[in-house]
């Protein structure tokens, strides 16, 4: 009764019917047709209401959903852009014509551009014109193709200072799949470029050391290095003449012959242009603009006419800080160095103090010589004379002051006590080829060669020692004459260069020459014996940062400490290398099982886990590190290379901290 009750209520509201606190009304029984009507009508009304409310009530909470769902991509796109904000690297967004629509603060740091001054402006703005037109070719076949590239290219600050640059490109594609923009992330090389380019030109000048090279060839290497690593710049070497007194060009590749010509023979003094002024008060001399530089009152016009804009100079010194001349860095225009400019000046010229010493070294060894050919009789080398039973009959009384025995000891010393085991079976050797020539009437043949010899203390010493026959004044052969001259210390200097051309000045572990040995000689053994190898790239993390923030100083000895660590996980069969910067490479030429290296690379991992304690500062880092096995993932050092160096770059993106062996599929990753 209560229902019908209320459907009629509704049914009179439907119609219209007003309803006050007084109204009555009763349902007609009398017409059942009437009524079911109205309970219809209602019924339905009901279900049309109810139908209404209920949609209200979904686009209510499908409207709660996208203003949440709104919120979240709002916060994500928050997050993103501080990101990019307070990026460490550049990040440029251009339209496909290039044109700059954003750019990030890193990049007005790194090029000294403000963001107003390029956005609506062509990327070109950067364009050094020294990228190799190839490689743009190659970098817009690429993104044509909707695919990402990466490179290195050569650009140039606002200030016109060039700089070396990491870039990576990505398409930025709509929901169709066309591309709209381009997304570039940068990170400025130039430091990295100059470690390379500096450890390369090192090596180099170390061969030519070692090779006997003249000093114009070794300074030529040196200028034409830094030009080829830092491409605008021409460089100048000047030597010190003897009387300390006048610049001598020592070398200067790519500055023209008439400038060249003009600043030979220059007397140093303070104002005499940069070289000249460095030279002679010994401090570095940064010039940025030559033509309104008092320093450059009288040589304006020279460098006008030979188009330089800026010039640094930095004194050569000796390892007793004498000035053996000056290394000069000149650009087209006018250019203000920044850190890493003043650390390659610095660095050059002590590669060139060590060529232009080592030159004067030999120069004095060469008038030693000379000296003593005049002057034999008053010689302290030791003079001898032996039969052709290898029996002294005379030795000069310097042989104490060489060997430390006396004249009577050593002349009771046969061939064999006189020399080291080595040393004497060359030289038995010798004397037996020059008995056979004479008994076939040839000539006493004269011999010079390098020996060694005991000493009476149980050390040894290194002797020059010429030999030649001896006749009378018949022509009839006597004796042989010998005359052996101290040169251990020069052995040493050569034994240093030959050590230093293959390992690192810092760690003392290989470099990248004899580590790259080492590895070839490990793949022939292991394709030879049917054996597994293994190669590991380790770069360490967190580790610029702190080289940033507390200094080189503190960053060379945690090199130093890392070298330490890495010896104590490996074998000595092993071999750890340093190639550059925090990057070094293990070498194990023999293992069973992949797992074998695995281990050994965790071993590494949690050793430079631990923390260091370096002048007063407690620091961690951690590694990456990256394996291949031979000959699984190659049989060559290029492609073994290459895949320890991918794994170790997956390893980085893991997370860092960790350890990855090679897996093929990292390749389709990589590209």
């Amino acid at each position: 009764m209560k229902l019908r009750w209320w459907l009629t209520l509704v049914y009179l509201l439907t119609l219209g019917v007003p309803l006050s606190a007084n109204s009555t009304f009763t349902l007609d029984p009398v017409n059942p047709p009437l009524t079911h009507a109205c309970l219809v009508v209602a019924l339905g009304l009901i279900g049309v209401i109810s139908g209404i409310a209920w949609s209200i009530y979904r686009t209510n909470r499908r409207l709660m959903q996208c203003i949440t769902e709104s919120q979240q991509a709002e916060c994500t796109l928050h997050t993103l852009s501080t990101a990019i904000e307070q990026s460490p690297t550049s990040v440029v967004i251009t339209g496909l014509d290039a044109t700059i629509h954003y750019v990030n603060p890193r990049f007005t740091q790194v090029t000294g551009f403000a963001a107003a001054e390029v956005m609506g402006k062509n990327a070109k703005i950067l364009n050094s014109g020294l990228t190799p037109k190839a490689t743009f070719e190659a970098m817009w076949r690429q993104l044509s193709r909707g695919e990402l590239w990466s490179g290195e290219i050569i650009n140039r600050r606002k200030n016109g200072q060039i700089y070396w640059e990491e870039a990576h490109i990505c398409p930025v594609k709509d929901r169709s799949g066309q591309t709209t923009q381009y997304v570039s992330v940068k990170l400025d090389i130039s430091e990295r470029k100059q470690t390379e380019q500096y450890e390369k030109s090192r090596n180099r000048v170390l061969e030519l050391l070692a090779q006997g090279a003249a000093l114009p060839v070794i300074l030529e290497a040196i200028a034409r290095s830094v030009e080829e690593s830092n491409p605008g710049v021409l460089c100048c070497i000047l030597q010190m003449a003897s009387d300390g007194q006048r610049l001598l060009i020592g070398a200067a590749p790519s500055l023209p012959d008439f400038y060249n010509t003009a600043i030979h023979d220059l007397k140093i003094g303070p104002g005499v242009g940069s070289c000249g002024t460095a030279a002679f008060t010994g401090e570095r001399v940064i010039v940025e603009d030559i033509q309104h530089h008092p320093y450059w009152a009288n040589f304006k016009e020279l460098a006008a006419q030979a188009s330089l804009g800026s010039c640094w100079s930095e004194p050569i010194r000796s390892a007793s800080g004498q000035v053996l001349g000056t290394f000069t860095i000149y650009h087209r225009d006018v250019c203000q160095p920044v850190d890493t400019d003043i650390r390659l000046l610095k660095q050059s010229a002590n590669l060139a103090a060590i060529a232009i010493d080592h030159s004067r070294a030999v120069e004095a060894l060469r008038t030693s010589e000379e000296q003593y050919r005049l002057l034999a009789e008053n010689a302290t080398d030791v003079i001898w004379t032996i039969d052709f039973d290898g029996r002294f009959t005379y030795i000069s009384p310097s042989v104490e002051k060489l060997r430390g025995y006396t004249v009577a000891e050593a002349m009771e010393q046969s061939l064999d006590e006189s020399l080291t085991p080595e040393s004497a079976a060359i030289a038995k050797f010798e004397l037996a080829q020059s008995i056979e020539m004479m008994r076939k009437g040839q000539p006493f043949p004269d011999h010079r060669g390098e020996f060694e010899q005991p000493c009476k203390d149980g050390s040894t010493v290194w002797v020059e020692i010429t030999t030649t026959g001896i006749y009378n004044v018949s022509g009839e052969f006597v004796s042989i004459l010998g005359v052996s001259r101290n040169i251990t210390e020069r052995k040493q200097i050569q034994d240093r260069m030959a050590y230093l051309a293959h390992h690192d000045a810092l760690t003392d572990l290989p470099n990248r020459v004899l580590f790259s040995d080492r590895l070839n000689r490990a793949l022939a053994q292991a394709q030879r014996n049917l054996t597994r190898m293994a190669l590991m790239f380790i770069d360490l993390d967190k580790f610029k940062p702190i080289n940033d923030t507390l200094g080189h100083a503190v960053g060379d000895l945690m090199l130093k400490e890392t070298a330490i660590r890495l010896c104590a996980c490996v074998r000595s069969a092993d071999t750890v290398g340093r190639i550059g910067g925090d990057e070094f490479v293990v070498l194990l030429p023999m293992i069973n099982h992949p797992q074998d290296a695995l281990r050994v690379a965790e071993k590494i991992r949690h050793a430079l886990n631990l923390p260091f304690e370096l002048a007063s500062h407690y620091l961690s880092i951690s590694s990456s590190i990256g394996v291949a096995i031979a000959p699984e993932h190659g049989m060559n050092e290029i492609e073994l290379a290459k895949h320890a160096d991918m794994a170790m770059y997956h390893a980085k993106q893991a997370g860092r901290n960790n350890v990855k062996l090679f897996q093929p599929e990292m390749q389709g990753a990589e590209s």
